[in-house]
């Protein structure tokens, strides 16, 4: 997946790897650094196999 945000369900985004690391500790498999852009708000995450809005 890819985002411009990380957080669980109706939770404030996190938009950095160590509040990732605090928010979601053990529950993630790995952080890829990279830079967010422009973006302000968390773009819309769509599943790949049945084009359903997951956000």
């Amino acid at each position: 997946m890819v985002s411009t945000s990380a957080n669980r369900n109706n939770q404030p985004p996190v938009r950095n790897a160590l509040q990732i690391v605090k928010h979601l500790g053990k529950d993630i498999d790995g952080i890829l650094h990279g830079s967010l852009g422009c973006q302000k708000s968390p773009f819309t995450i769509i599943d790949a196999l049945t084009g359903k809005v997951l956000r």
